[in-house]
């Protein structure tokens, strides 16, 4: 349901090496659609849907994290849509605009993430062929159990991934890892002074056997204030759009 506008590795891992960016994206302000989906157990939720200039577009499912809520995604959302990504940002369970009250249970947050996805594949700016995942924190442990839970994913991003939470189990993690993401391929960020996720990521490159970039952030920076601090934030949107680009259907990016 669309509202209208709303104002406001191989087994071993692939080591990027930090170096300076300069931005190529335009920055012009995006509105996007407020659209709701209803869940298997009737709870109504929120999302921003960012389309942009030329459509149908490969398109990225956007998962904030805690203490957050889709809007957080703008700073994000607007320069991948201008580099030609459609972007659906979500609200989670009783965060923001969404109804009910969050249940860290597992197949109550994978049901919501299947209802994005099938909702997003409906839409006709999206090709369905070239859907992405991309998260911060608890939202990029989504992002990860998202692409892991659904086959027609092409590639999961997760910025400061934690490595358990919503009813997700560390063990469980490192079986996704081992089998169903050896088929996707993975993009993992995080700063090298954010000590216990960089510990997080580091397990990851362990578990994983399939592709995965890592890239290693000087600072301290968490999360989302990877693409909303100054420090970052145009160098973040450069390794993610190379990132979607180089993982859409063979013969494009």
């Amino acid at each position: 349901m669309r509202l209208g506008p709303v104002l406001s590795v191989a087994a071993m891992a692939s080591l990027l090496l930090c170096f300076p960016f300069a931005s190529s994206f335009a920055q012009e302000a995006t509105e996007p659609i407020l659209v709701q989906v209803t869940t298997s157990d009737g709870v109504v939720l929120a999302g921003d849907f960012y389309v942009p200039a030329v459509v149908p577009a490969p398109a990225v499912l956007v998962f904030h994290q805690n203490n957050s809520d889709r809007t957080d995604a703008r700073p994000l959302a607007e320069p991948l849509v201008a580099a030609g990504y459609a972007v659906l940002a979500v609200d989670q369970r009783g965060v923001g605009g969404s109804g009910g009250f969050w249940m860290p249970r597992a197949e109550i947050v994978l049901g919501d993430i299947r209802a994005w996805l099938a909702w997003l594949r409906e839409q006709p700016e999206v090709r369905t062929e070239a859907v992405f995942t991309l998260g911060s924190s608890t939202g990029g442990l989504l992002a990860l159990a998202g692409c892991a839970d659904d086959a027609g994913c092409r590639s999961a991003i997760a910025l400061s991934p934690t490595r358990d939470g919503n009813g997700l189990s560390r063990d469980t993690t490192e079986q996704m890892f081992a089998e169903p993401l050896r088929t996707r391929s993975v993009f993992l960020m995080v700063s090298v002074g954010d000590s216990q996720f960089d510990g997080y990521v580091r397990e990851m490159i362990e578990w994983s056997r399939g592709e995965l970039g890592v890239y290693f952030f000087t600072g301290a920076a968490h999360g989302e204030n990877l693409f909303t601090m100054d420090d970052h934030r145009e160098q973040v949107v450069e390794l993610i759009v190379d990132w979607l680009d180089a993982h859409l259907p063979e013969g494009e990016g």
